[in-house]
């Protein structure tokens, strides 16, 4: 889990609240440093402040979907901000949720593990999705091949039958 967060209380809180969970947690207080983290090593998920300096959340969120390898990769908006606007601007953006500040321990753990679970499922689907497109291509191959040589069979029997039987017959 990458925390993406300035306040250094929230990022102690976090990183205490998922360790006691065996999550492998990494901060960041910096979001221009973001990008190059999850280039270098992508998260499972990231909780992701929106005010910050130098950078909104709203822009690291927009800069890592840029990316078409990060399409999916999901981020939990995390914000004191509570307005309609804000929250929308969140999935607009692309985030998959948005909690408030002051955060709630059990459903911070909760949204973790549901977009987690989910995230890994898109994975195995889409590994799957691609085992069977190179299956189908595998097979569509050895059928074009039974139809060719199916097909170079029936032009040798033809050519026996018009040369051996069709004369010798009448």
């Amino acid at each position: 889990v990458m925390v993406v967060d300035d306040d250094i209380h929230v990022q102690r809180l976090i990183t205490t609240l998922l360790g006691n969970e065996n999550y492998n947690v990494r901060c960041l207080s910096n979001p221009k440093s973001v990008l190059d983290e999850v280039m270098k090593q992508p998260p499972e998920i990231m909780l992701l402040d929106i005010r910050m300096p130098g950078m909104t959340g709203y822009d690291v969120c927009r800069a890592i979907k840029e990316n078409p390898e990060f399409n999916d990769f999901p981020i939990i908006f995390l914000s004191g901000l509570d307005d309609e606007e804000s929250i929308v601007e969140g999935f607009q953006v692309g985030g998959v949720d948005y909690l408030t500040k002051p955060l709630l321990p059990k459903v911070l753990l909760a949204r973790i593990r549901t977009h987690m679970e989910l995230f890994q499922s898109r994975i195995i689907v889409q590994e799957q999705k691609e085992l069977l497109t190179r299956q189908v291509a595998i097979r569509t191959a050895e059928l074009q091949d039974s139809n060719r040589r199916l097909s170079e069979s029936e032009a040798r029997f033809r050519e026996f039958f018009t040369n051996n039987v069709s004369s010798n017959f009448w």
